[in-house]
């Protein structure tokens, strides 16, 4: 008998009752296999194996730095400090500043009397200093300079200083 559940059926099916009388045997013993098999999916699901137990030796490693990525310091732009600064005076011509400076890392097409040299530090520890230097031209001679707050030169206890740069 199988379960009429399975069917939709209203009441117990038997099994001779799904097989025609002029079906061969192999064939009656196919479609009693299918029929079986559909019907066992209809059985309840067996409870899943119990789970390994977690080994607390290892599950405090995952919270410390031995599974975290290493992350480089990454620094961009022009490290500038008052010393670099210092050589660009007003009336100077950009080339000369490109000199002294280096060139800008910002070339705005809409203010093209201006030049940014911006410089970003961050640490792999996700600390980051900007420090940003504008120099306004007019014409081709510096007008004014604005600048963030520099160290005077290359300081070792500078945050933002590469680690190449110290010595």
């Amino acid at each position: 008998m199988i379960g009429s559940h399975c069917f939709g059926l209203v009441g117990p099916v038997f099994l001779r009752e799904l097989i025609p009388h002029k079906i061969s045997n192999s064939c009656s013993l196919a479609l009693a296999l299918c029929v079986a098999l559909c019907s066992g999916a209809c059985s309840p699901m067996l409870p899943s194996p119990p789970s390994l137990p977690s080994i607390p030796s290892l599950s405090g490693l995952t919270d410390s730095n031995v599974f975290k990525p290493f992350r480089l310091d990454i620094a961009q732009g022009n490290y500038l400090t008052n010393d670099t600064l210092e050589r660009v005076q007003p009336g100077m011509r950009r080339q000369d500043v490109r000199f002294a400076l280096g060139s800008p890392l910002l070339l705005d097409p809409f203010h093209p009397n201006r030049w940014d040299y911006i410089f970003r530090f961050q640490r792999g520890t996700g600390e980051s200093v900007t420090r940003r230097v504008t120099i306004h031209f007019d014409g081709d001679r510096v007008e004014r300079i604005e600048a963030d707050a520099l160290p005077a030169r290359d300081e070792a206890n500078d945050p933002a200083l590469p680690r190449n740069r110290r010595s």
